[in-house]
């Protein structure tokens, strides 16, 4: 009998050895464990902020009318901002020639714009060349930058006027005549060519409208991007202070 008990292992072992070869399957244990996290992600929100209130009857010439305009981070992270802006004038639109501002007119007294709305800039912010202002600083959960402008006021000079020019030339070959040219658009025309006499015949074409009595829009649009080296790379202003600001974030 006890031979027996100590030949039983080897015996169930060569069953097994004769199931595996004659069936190819070898029974095994298997385990699958999931585990699953949940991460609460901060909230990410702005607001752009703005105190204004119009005068019922209209803007009048060179009365200033307070419009504070501004952003609030109303998130839990640090963001940075900036803003760009396009005005209308309804005038304007309706006869094909949508007026769109220069950026670089907020500045009360600037000379670079055809705007007819004065804006008085605020503080804190910086032209980035690119066509967005810049609030210098990080904005923290909770802050808010400070006002981009304060004020708007009509200007005495409340006639949009557009100035295209048809400029007809010879080639070398046949007469050719391009119409509704910008004045830069125009000397550059004449510029390139082989011999300025060329130029016959140069038709200028001055459309003026009145702004008056119109409706006249200020369109804002407000940008954040988290407060990080990464975002701030894909912002591309070109006036110098706002680069250095940007890149102050990379090491922050």
């Amino acid at each position: 009998m006890s031979k027996l008990k100590k030949s039983l292992p080897a015996i169930a072992l060569a069953l097994v050895l004769l199931v595996t070869a004659i069936g190819g399957t070898f029974a095994y244990f298997s385990q699958t464990d999931v585990a699953e996290n949940y991460i609460k992600v901060k909230d990410y929100n702005s607001q752009l902020t703005e105190e204004f209130d119009p005068p019922p009857d209209g803007l009048a010439p060179e009365i200033e009318v307070s419009k504070v305009v501004g952003v609030t981070n109303t998130g839990e992270i640090p963001m940075i901002v900036r803003i760009t802006y396009t005005e209308f004038w309804d005038a304007v639109e309706n006869a094909g020639l949508v007026q769109e501002e220069a950026v670089a007119g907020v500045y009360d007294g600037d000379t670079e714009t055809d705007s007819v709305v004065r804006k008085y800039a605020g503080s804190g912010w910086v032209y980035g060349g690119d066509g967005y202002y810049y609030f210098m600083s990080i904005l923290a959960p909770g802050a808010s930058t400070g006002s981009w402008i304060t004020g708007i006021e009509l200007k005495d000079s409340s006639v949009v006027t557009t100035t295209l020019y048809d400029v007809t030339y010879w080639d070398g070959a046949a007469f050719q005549t391009v119409t509704g040219l910008s004045e830069a658009a125009k000397d550059a025309l004449i510029a390139g060519l082989v011999d300025p006499a060329y130029v016959s015949q140069i038709i200028t074409n001055t459309t003026s409208v009145n702004t008056s009595g119109n409706d006249y829009m200020l369109r804002i649009t407000t940008e954040t991007l988290q407060a990080i080296a990464e975002a701030a790379a894909t912002w591309t202003p070109t006036t110098p202070a706002v680069q250095a600001f940007l890149a102050f974030l990379a090491s922050v």
